[in-house]
């Protein structure tokens, strides 16, 4: 996932950009809408080392996945593959664009894809005696997801062709399946599945490149299951359940856990991914920020337009700039993005910090 945006500052073709506003001890966002009025699309991931996002459009029905040029704002449809009805992009590095594709008549089936984001030339990943597949994430020269064999799901990371790939599945622990949801190039976090005879219950792992360095990040405890959705530098971030799923953020290793659940807060969390700093994701149904605490917890969704109903953070760049969706009233997804002001933009704060300067200076 994407964390090399250069602070964009324009307003694309039908975006919406919302006004700063004094945020006390907060950062102020600009917000801007890449979802053209009418169409109903949505980020899944953006790129750390491109300008490349992914996602999809729904279009009759049908999701197709969608490529965006972060600088200019443009989208292009990316084709499925010859004979399936259904696509989706959900990570981007590089100009690769990892995904999935899926068919529905005459029989399911769902492969793993990639496309080239400047040129849409899809690849399937699809390895051979594989039954389903999917690709989460991809840092621009490895993908990584998961591939179905004899019933079982494998945690599987490719090289740009359907069997060109790993199979890093833990080989101890009595895991029966694993998945890897992200990569930043050097580790991949997911979860493995302990078998079915005792539940089935998914908890979070993290690797890095081989099956042998598997480790189980779940807590324990009152967290009887878990999982990794995105990993940068030496975190790992996701959601833990002890009844309620919450944003969860680790180090490497299980004692290293550290809920981001804001006190008091009503409904799920979930933290989707990290630039190794932050953290993002959603509280309830609105998109958050985290800074390695659940007393941090900070509020994306009050800067978005009204008329958007939910919202969810999905990826952070290494300038703190913020990629996810939103859903308007009419039920629509949209693209959309948190930017963190250039300095010629936060001046425009300049009031606010008076205003908060002066109110101390009023105290006794």
């Amino acid at each position: 996932m994407v964390r090399t945006m250069r602070g964009m500052m324009v307003v694309f073709g039908g975006a919406i950009l919302a006004t700063p506003t004094c945020s006390m001890g907060a950062v102020i966002y600009k917000t801007v809408d890449f979802t053209p009025p009418g169409v109903n699309s949505m980020f899944w991931g953006t790129s750390d080392n491109s300008n490349w996002g992914g996602g999809f459009t729904k279009l009759g029905g049908l999701n197709r996945a969608t490529v965006w040029d972060i600088a200019s704002g443009n989208s292009a449809l990316l084709d499925p593959l010859p004979g399936f009805d259904e696509s989706g992009g959900t990570g981007a590095g590089g100009a690769i664009i990892s995904g999935y594709g899926q068919q529905f008549v005459g029989g399911y089936q769902v492969h793993a894809v990639i496309w080239n984001a400047a040129t849409h030339a899809i690849t399937d990943l699809h390895p051979n005696g594989a039954s389903y597949s999917a690709a989460y994430d991809t840092d621009g020269v490895r993908q990584v997801g998961y591939a179905s064999f004899g019933g079982s799901e494998h945690a599987i990371m490719w090289n740009g062709s359907a069997n060109n790939y790993v199979d890093i599945t833990p080989l101890t622990g009595g895991f029966s399946g694993a998945v890897i949801r992200a990569t930043d190039g050097q580790h991949q976090g997911g979860y493995a599945v302990i078998s079915v005879a005792d539940g089935g219950v998914a908890r979070a792992m993290f690797w890095s490149g081989t099956a042998q360095s598997a480790v189980d990040l779940n807590p324990g405890g009152k967290w009887w299951t878990s999982s990794v959705d995105g990993v940068f530098g030496d975190q790992q971030v996701g959601s833990a359940s002890d009844g309620f799923f919450k944003a969860a953020l680790w180090r490497g290793t299980a004692a290293s856990f550290v809920s981001l659940h804001p006190p008091g807060a009503i409904g799920g969390s979930g933290a989707v991914d990290t630039n190794g700093i932050q953290q993002v994701g959603y509280v309830g149904a609105r998109a958050y920020v985290w800074n390695g605490t659940a007393d941090s917890g900070f509020d994306l969704h009050q800067f978005l337009a009204p008329g958007f109903t939910s919202s969810v953070a999905r990826s952070i760049d290494a300038a703190g700039n913020i990629y996810g969706s939103a859903i308007d009233t009419l039920g629509n997804n949209h693209a959309v993005a948190w930017l963190v002001p250039e300095p010629s933009v936060l001046a425009l704060a300049a009031p606010c910090a008076a205003v908060l300067l002066s109110r101390r200076r009023r105290q006794p």
